[in-house]
């Protein structure tokens, strides 16, 4: 396996990690849901439905451009692979799906995201993502209790270790599976320390879930509190868009910094 094959590798099967996440955590809402309904019929929760939350090419394309900006990363992972180990987790992976060490389009990594899904006695995609997590040192016991906060949106055990999570520890995938599951008090504390910039932002407000949802655009746009110069860039990429509703508040809020309150 060379580098760029490598690259891809961890970009694709981190994607599908994230998005499987956000879809159990609004699998679990569902349930949730129907529990407190006291519904007696079952609640079936509908996957196609929830595919269509996502543009899982525009998830796959930011991926790929963060490549270039992890190379340091993603070279220093690669040296400590061990490949015997590396090549035995994916000969455990089916071989009718798409290859995961190529450029993926949406659709195939839906095919990836559906078979995980429908697949959960079958562990190779989990102990495929574990593995490679290993590979870059990630704090594991941080990354659990963030993506615990996201799922739950309780910051309670993010505040008790606040001290031990500093930006790093804290993806742009994070921050868009919490926009997406409206897990906005989990969201604020995240965003607050993650230190993005202008580019990454934008990232965020135009997740599909994001610019597709009045409620969750303006929710999101308010806690971020963009500059005059953010609030521009946002303004004239959502113009000429078709989100007139979208526009129509950044028009009526104009831009909030740090010292003022929505």
């Amino acid at each position: 396996m060379n580098q760029t094959e490598f690259n891809f590798l961890v970009t694709n099967v981190t994607a599908i990690s994230t998005q499987l996440f956000s879809i159990r955590c609004s699998m679990f809402g569902s349930e949730m849901s129907a529990d407190e309904s006291n519904e007696m019929e079952t609640v079936e929760f509908d996957l196609q439905k929830e595919h269509e939350n996502f543009d899982y090419q525009s998830i796959l394309d930011s991926g790929y451009r963060d490549i270039n900006s992890l190379e340091t990363e993603l070279s220093s992972a690669m040296l400590i692979l061990d490949q015997n180990e590396l090549d035995d987790l994916l000969n455990k992976l089916p071989s009718n799906l798409p290859n995961l060490q190529q450029k993926m389009t949406g659709e195939q990594l839906k095919a990836w995201i559906s078979y995980a899904l429908n697949s959960e006695d079958d562990e190779s995609v989990a102990l495929l993502n574990q593995y490679i997590m290993s590979l870059f040192q990630v704090d594991d016991e941080i990354h659990d209790l963030i993506r615990e906060a996201i799922a739950f949106d309780k910051i309670d055990d993010l505040q008790d270790q606040q001290e031990d999570i500093n930006s790093e520890h804290i993806k742009i995938e994070d921050l868009l599976t919490a926009a997406e599951i409206e897990s906005f008090r989990a969201f604020k504390w995240l965003f607050e320390r993650a230190e993005l910039d202008n580019t990454q932002i934008i990232e965020l407000l135009f997740s599909e879930k994001c610019i597709d949802d009045q409620i969750v655009f303006e929710s999101v746009y308010k806690i971020i509190e963009p500059s005059e110069e953010l609030h521009t860039m946002v303004t004239a990429k959502v113009k000429g868009s078709g989100h007139d509703t979208v526009a129509e508040f950044l028009d009526s809020v104009g831009f909030l910094d740090n010292n003022e309150t929505a």
